[in-house]
């Protein structure tokens, strides 16, 4: 808990009783200053004079204001300076308790480089301070690490070999926070349980990111353009306090709704419907085949669920507009594909094959499906689910199919599907919510 304190000016605060070992020259404050923020900074003297000590500190930026509450204390690189999930003993003493279960604490997420030059595309940074519990062990990060992918060093060594882009492309890795004889060591991996050379017990999954399947091109005002095969999605990039509420693998952050997309189609691997590059689509003749409740009931079973129209249109903008797939046909496989007119089919955030591919069903409702009567809400498609439905309505659809022309694009939409066609031109995305900190 933060330690009472109160202000005396930009540079200095007072707290109750003698504090001054605490706060010795070089330990690191945060000062809480309420509706001012928080500032950082470093202890420059501290003397007592009963009955309360009296602090200096000189801030990284800005100054301590009259709203200061309360501050938190600890050395070099203290978990208590990098995230609520830190505690102090009573009395505000140790600032990094030798038991915090599950902490992790940084200052800022981890993200995709800024852009300025091709490298910055596939290399991720690190927070600038975190602390992370490692199987009982508190490990700390000094400053901010980037992690260069096509560097052999960032990886931990596993076939094949991900400093080649083309090995990277369409797939998820994993960032773990590893015990290296007491030091922290940040690895990137294909294996979300532990990287090569370590254990559950020396490691831990703390991040993530997709690589690109597909080079975007040049792609007139969109985000991505320019972005190749193998470079790191940016908005794909998610940490333990900053990710979907489920799996995280195949999705992407959409800012403006808060929410997490798939970035593929749905397909189906391992008995449950994931969002994976290659995939083959999931949709009405696919064996299994889906109709709009069996898509429900699956998405489900993964913590996610389709998409309504406001998220649809959000999480498909920078997509191609007003024109269908390539060759005019069903592609069978998700992901990397292109339109009549030559342009990568992909939205600003990364979402592939949003319009004019397959449509996609909606969670919103549209007409009447049914008559005044009871009848079933299942088929022969359907096992371990009854259920009748009564003037049930039909189910939205979004995005267009593959021969649509003009007709796709982020505001085409269908309400009169009833919700137990299989349809061969509808397929599905997911969605899930946000969990942390945006």
């Amino acid at each position: 808990m933060a330690i009472a304190a109160s202000y005396v000016s930009g540079t200095s605060f007072t707290v109750s009783g003698d504090r001054a070992a605490e706060f010795a020259v070089g330990v690191r404050v945060r000062a809480d200053c309420g509706a001012d923020g928080t500032i950082l900074g470093t202890v420059t003297a501290a003397g007592y004079a009963d009955p309360s000590t009296t602090v200096t500190m000189a801030p990284d930026s800005g100054a301590l204001t009259a709203n200061l509450t309360g501050v938190e204390h600890g050395n070099d690189v203290p978990a208590s300076l990098c995230g609520h999930a830190a505690q102090h003993a009573p009395g505000g003493r140790d600032p990094v308790p030798p038991a915090v279960p599950g902490l992790f604490g940084r200052d800022v997420r981890f993200a995709a480089k800024a852009v300025s030059v091709a490298a910055d595309r596939y290399t991720l940074l690190s927070p600038g301070r975190m602390a992370v519990d490692v199987n009982g062990t508190i490990l700390t990060l000094a400053g901010q690490q980037a992690l260069d992918l096509s560097a052999s060093a960032t990886w931990d060594g596993a076939s094949p070999d991900y400093t080649v882009a083309a090995n990277r492309a369409g797939k998820d890795f994993s960032v773990h926070a590893c015990n290296d004889s007491g030091a922290l060591k940040l690895l990137v991996s294909a294996n979300a349980t532990y990287p090569t050379g370590y254990s559950a017990s020396t490691s831990r999954r703390i991040a993530g990111f997709h690589c690109l399947c597909a080079a975007v091109g040049t792609i007139s005002g969109h985000p991505l353009t320019g972005y190749a095969a193998g470079d790191i999605l940016p908005a794909s990039v998610w940490d333990l306090k900053h990710r979907p509420a489920c799996d995280p693998g195949g999705m992407t952050f959409v800012a403006g709704i808060g929410r997490w997309v798939d970035i593929y189609l749905a397909s189906v691997s391992g008995g449950v419907l994931v969002s994976a590059n290659g995939g083959t689509i999931a949709d009405g003749t696919s064996s299994p085949a889906f109709h709009w409740y069996k898509f429900s009931q699956w998405f489900g079973a993964v913590g996610k669920r389709l998409l309504t129209q406001h998220e649809f249109v959000a999480a498909s903008l920078g997509a191609n507009q007003g024109t269908n797939i390539t060759g005019s046909a069903d592609p069978g496989t998700t992901g990397g594909h292109t339109d009549t007119a030559g342009r990568r089919m992909i939205s600003n955030v990364g979402c592939e094959d949003c319009c004019g591919v397959l449509f996609q069903w909606g969670a919103e409702p549209g007409g009447g499906a049914s008559s005044a009567a009871w009848a079933s809400a299942c088929d022969a498609n359907d096992g371990g689910v009854a259920g009748q439905h009564y003037l049930a309505p039909n189910r939205a659809i979004w995005g267009g199919r593959y021969d649509g022309g003009t007709l796709c694009g982020s505001r085409a939409s269908g309400w009169h599907m009833t919700p137990l066609s299989l349809n061969s031109g509808i397929a599905a995305r997911g969605v899930a919510d946000h969990v942390g900190e945006a």
